[in-house]
């Protein structure tokens, strides 16, 4: 309620706050999540005089469709990018973590610094995971895991969040709570030991919807994101 202006982009819907041309940091919800979400980031970073662009992915919160997958949220990506100029930052929670990291990979957005809360390490693990709690037995699961490669174009096992840690890639802070029940806390430790100059947070008690709301998280968001201005001067 609070954005000033809100449009419809490449499956997706933004709700952005801040001038045009200020640099801007980008908020990315995970899967049947929405930008909503991640709204407590929205006045640490505007007060630090970013311009924040908050998504609802396709087929999720206010954005078209019924279905998507993980290609349709990098061409997402990409769209807001081309149609709204340079992201800078990115904070992306449990899938989103996974969009930004391959979007970042095929060049879709180009930012210089992230912060991945509660996200996963690889598509195998997160797959394998829904799979197991639906109670799929080895030849379900086989079947599922064929039945994703086909539509992804790729093996589940060749997508991995620290694709996106190449040379000359975005510093990463990575955010996650050992009581996670849906993500494990584990993904976390293999993102930042995979991803170089990678930093990592642990936070306690805070699962893997809450640390979303969690000051400390807010607070060190805010700080890893930083100052707009100094940023702009310096470039």
């Amino acid at each position: 309620a609070t954005a000033e202006r809100a449009e419809t982009l490449g499956g997706g819907r933004v709700w952005s706050w801040g001038a045009p041309d200020a640099p801007a940091a980008l908020l990315l919800h995970g899967w049947e999540g929405r930008g909503a979400q991640l709204g407590a980031f929205v006045p640490e970073l505007r007060a630090r005089g970013w311009r924040v662009l908050m998504c609802d992915g396709p087929a999720h919160g206010d954005a078209p469709g019924e279905q998507t997958y993980l290609p349709q949220w990098v061409e997402f990506l990409r769209a807001v990018e081309g149609e709204l100029g340079p992201v800078e930052r990115v904070v992306a929670h449990s899938f989103g973590c996974a969009g930004t990291a391959v979007a970042i990979h095929r060049e879709a957005i180009r930012p210089s610094r992230v912060a991945l809360i509660a996200g996963p390490h690889s598509f195998a693990e997160v797959a394998n995971h829904f799979l197991s709690t639906l109670g799929a037995d080895p030849e379900e699961r086989a079947l599922a895991l064929a039945m994703m490669a086909r539509i992804l174009g790729r093996t589940e096992a060749d997508y991995l969040v620290t694709e996106a840690a190449t040379a000359g890639g975005p510093e990463a802070l990575f955010i996650h709570a050992p009581d996670d029940d849906e993500i494990p806390f584990h993904c976390a430790e293999r993102n930042a030991a995979g991803w170089p100059g990678a930093h990592l947070l642990r936070v306690k008690g805070a699962g893997h919807r809450k640390i979303l709301f969690a000051p400390e998280v807010v607070r060190a968001v805010g700080e890893w994101i930083g100052a707009a201005a100094p940023v702009a001067a310096a470039a």
